[in-house]
C-alpha cells in the first residue's frame, strides 16, 4: 500500500507541475493579451480617421466629376476620365490659341502706362 501512495504522491506531484505550467502560459497570453489591447484599439481609431478621410476625398472626387459632366453615367471608366481630360485640353489650347493672338495684336513699342 505504501507503493501505491508512493506512486499516487508521484502523480500528483507530475499533474500538479503539468497544471502550474499551463497556469503559467495561460498567465502569458493573457498578459500578452492585455498589453496589445491598447495598441489594437489605437490602430483600430486610427483606421476608423483614415476612412473617414477616404470617404470624403471620394466623395469631393464624385462632386469634382460630376461637375466636369461624366457622372451621368453610372460607371466612371478610364476611358471616360481620358476623354474628358482631352477635350479639357482642346479647350485650353482654343482659348490659349486666342489670347495669343490677341497678344501679338498688341503693340510693341508702346511706352509704359506708368511713370
Amino acid at each position: 500500500m505504501g507503493k501505491e501512495v508512493s506512486k499516487l504522491d508521484h502523480n500528483y506531484s507530475s499533474l500538479n507541475t503539468k497544471v502550474d505550467i499551463i497556469v503559467a502560459v495561460v498567465t502569458k497570453v493573457v498578459e500578452s493579451y492585455t498589453s496589445l489591447l491598447p495598441k489594437v484599439d489605437k490602430k483600430s481609431e486610427s483606421d476608423t480617421q483614415s476612412f473617414a478621410k477616404l470617404e470624403e476625398l471620394l466623395g469631393n472626387l464624385t462632386e469634382l466629376v460630376s461637375k466636369l459632366g461624366c457622372f451621368s453615367r453610372s460607371l466612371i471608366t478610364l476611358e471616360s476620365l481620358s476623354q474628358n481630360i482631352l477635350s479639357l485640353e482642346s479647350t485650353l489650347t482654343t482659348e490659349l490659341a486666342l489670347l495669343m493672338k490677341l497678344v501679338h495684336l498688341m503693340p510693341t513699342d508702346a511706352p509704359p502706362d506708368h511713370t
